[in-house]
This record gives structure tokens, C-alpha cells and sequence, in this order.
């Protein structure tokens, strides 16, 4: 599996706060990526960072890991 890059750190976070509104998943998901394009270069840095966390422990867990689509 690849790791999780920014965006995506971000969706999995405000999809289990927004899992209450009972919404359809495609809805789910125009809210989310509405408000991801909403966020300010300071707020995406903390996905950022937590995306470069997730690749160096992705990097420890599967050391001989390529991309390969």
C-alpha cells in the first residue's frame, strides 16, 4: 500500500467527525474537498507534515516498497 498523502490525512480526519450527518458518501466527499481547497498554505501544512510523517514510517515498515501503477 502507498502512504497516505495530505489530502487524504485530511479526509479520513473529517470523515470520522462528519460521519454523524448521515450523508451520502459522494456527498460526503464534495464537502470535504470543498473545504480541503478552503484551507489556507499554513493549514495544509499540518496535513503536510503529517503525510511526511506517514511516508518515513511507511518507508521503515516497507523498506523495499516501489510505486508501481
Amino acid at each position: 500500500p502507498r502512504p497516505l498523502n495530505a489530502f487524504m490525512i485530511y479526509r479520513a480526519e473529517k470523515q470520522k467527525e462528519m460521519q454523524d450527518l448521515k450523508l451520502p458518501r459522494n456527498n460526503l466527499s464534495k464537502i470535504i474537498g470543498a473545504r480541503w481547497r478552503a484551507l489556507s498554505a499554513e493549514e495544509r501544512l499540518v496535513y503536510k507534515g503529517k503525510a511526511d510523517d506517514a511516508a518515513i514510517e511507511h518507508k521503515i515498515k516497507y523498506p523495499d516498497y516501489k510505486y508501481s501503477p
